[in-house]
């Protein structure tokens, strides 16, 4: 989250609990170390363009919210959230974000102007890129958009859905349910061993994503 200090000074890190007060984070120590890197740069560049923050009380100014996502495949996505339709000096901040962190393949605008809690709004413009990033989770692809939930530990994820993989016991008769699927990763994961699965999802870029997931896996059931 980006917001000022005190001193009017630009500023990025994590809320404190039950807050809208920044603490301002430069290292997180369990999160990637490109994607810290291109948080910082991103701060950086901000001050050098003289991009404004968005103030959740008057609901005025551009950035409010900056969203990092890695896949395995090294694709970095850059999600802008903005309380604008603009961004000033957009296309230099554009260039600069790729000059200085060559890993970023797609960069995307979401519009977020509302009094909410939620990171997200409900409209993504592409600026660079395709997009998308896409991941390979258990030998499975997965093409991953801005608004879609996915897993962040891709590590842990592996272990957890083999395990339930494990724990289901599928003969190859049975009808599953996956509920809230979003991307449908443990759907189509635990799909080789059921008979069939049925995604069930309310966000409609992540089904879109569900279903292009579907049939890049050749997935039938």
């Amino acid at each position: 989250s980006f917001g000022y200090d005190d001193y009017h000074r630009v500023i990025c890190g994590n809320y404190v609990t039950s807050t809208h007060m920044i603490v301002p984070v430069e290292d997180c120590l369990i999160c990637d170390e490109t994607a810290n890197e291109i948080i910082n740069s991103i701060k950086r560049l901000v001050i050098k363009y003289k991009i404004s923050i968005f103030d959740e009380r008057a609901l005025k100014g551009c950035l409010r919210h900056v969203l990092i996502r890695c896949s395995s495949n090294n694709e970095y996505m850059v999600v802008l959230v903005t309380g604008s339709l603009t961004i000033h000096n957009a296309d230099l901040l554009i260039k600069d974000i790729l000059k200085f962190n060559p890993s970023v393949t797609t960069i995307i605008q979401n519009i977020n102007n509302k009094h909410t809690s939620m990171v997200l709004g409900d409209r993504n413009n592409i600026l660079y890129g395709k997009g998308y990033i896409t991941d390979t989770l258990c030998g499975l692809n997965f093409q991953i958009s801005s608004s879609s939930f996915y897993q962040i530990n891709k590590r842990q994820t592996e272990v957890l859905y083999n395990e339930a993989v494990k724990a289901a016991k599928l003969t190859g008769q049975e009808t599953l349910i996956d509920a809230y699927c979003g991307t449908g990763t443990i759907g189509m994961i635990m799909a080789k061993n059921a008979k069939r699965v049925i995604g069930v999802e309310l966000n409609k870029e992540a089904i879109k994503d569900a279903n292009k997931n579907m049939r890049n896996n050749k997935i039938d059931n």
